[in-house]
């Protein structure tokens, strides 16, 4: 499914305007920051009741700054978002985000006729009320006033914003040589040149772990195959019929219990225009 979508941003309302950048191989090298999140979704089955609470404690126990060195562990305080209250999505949000397919659809009905319980949230659902749900609390707001405020500052209750994070991971991000061509020329131009990539490469990313016994993995596995087979052009249904007698023979074998791991990632939507107004409106 389509995992990179933008985080909706109410905060300013930007006027079009430019704003240029120096044109060499540090201008065009950014890290990337992440904001890790885990959705608390309510045991589907009291079965894994324990699980879920190893899951979240092993969670809990990440250093996200050490655990992902290449990234910047850019976050508003909480790890985690309470399922109970992200908002619902209406079924144009969730065909804005992706349509059922017909594989999809046919999975669904498989892993039924297989006595599977199947999840009857949809991938796109969880997409499209994780949105509403971002919209709803200014999550692309906050990311930005953070950005404007000092390093370890309170973004919600500092008043004057100014370019101190912004130009500490912007000079993360350079090259040793640049850091010191800039610190030596007292030239901070080309870490606050970086401002539009920290913004606009910046990312929100929800796991949602959900646990699977070994006779619903194995019966995911067959589903999945089976459907699989389906779509296959007349050609290669062999190979199709291969892969399903692989996944009935690994079926048997399969053991204890599984974490089942699905990723949504979030991008805030920034570019030079919202920069430049911010430096008009806040920052000279």
């Amino acid at each position: 499914m389509k995992t990179n979508l933008f985080l909706g941003l109410a905060l300013l309302s930007m006027a079009p305007n430019a704003v240029s950048a120096q044109e060499n191989a540090d201008s065009l090298y950014i890290r990337n920051s992440v904001y890790m999140l885990k959705l608390d979704m309510p045991a589907d089955n009291e079965e894994y009741a324990h699980a879920y609470e190893v899951t979240n404690k092993a969670f809990d126990g990440i250093n996200f700054a050490t655990r992902y060195p290449n990234y910047n562990d850019f976050n508003l305080g909480s790890h985690h978002i309470d399922w109970s209250t992200v908002p619902t999505a209406t079924k144009a949000e969730m065909d804005a985000i992706e349509k059922e397919s017909a594989k999809d659809a046919l999975l669904k009905t498989t892993l039924a006729s297989m006595g599977v319980k199947v999840d009857p949230i949809a991938e796109r659902e969880y997409a499209a009320r994780l949105l509403n749900y971002f919209n709803a609390n200014k999550f692309g707001n906050q990311l930005v006033a953070k950005w404007h405020v000092p390093q370890g500052a309170d973004y919600k209750n500092v008043a004057a914003f100014d370019m101190g994070t912004i130009y500490e991971y912007g000079k993360v991000g350079l090259s040793e040589e640049a850091r010191k061509v800039a610190q030596e020329t007292g030239n901070n131009d080309m870490f606050y040149n970086l401002h539009t990539k920290l913004l606009s490469t910046t990312y929100v990313c929800v796991n949602n772990y959900r646990m699977m016994n070994a006779k619903e993995k194995s019966a995911t596995a067959i589903a999945m195959a089976k459907v699989t087979l389906e779509f296959l052009p007349g050609i290669a249904k062999m190979a199709g019929n291969i892969a399903v007698k692989a996944a009935e023979t690994a079926a048997a074998k399969t053991k204890g219990y599984f974490v089942r791991t699905n990723a949504y990632l979030f991008k805030l939507n920034w570019d030079s225009e919202k920069t430049l107004e911010m430096y008009n409106k806040y920052l000279e």
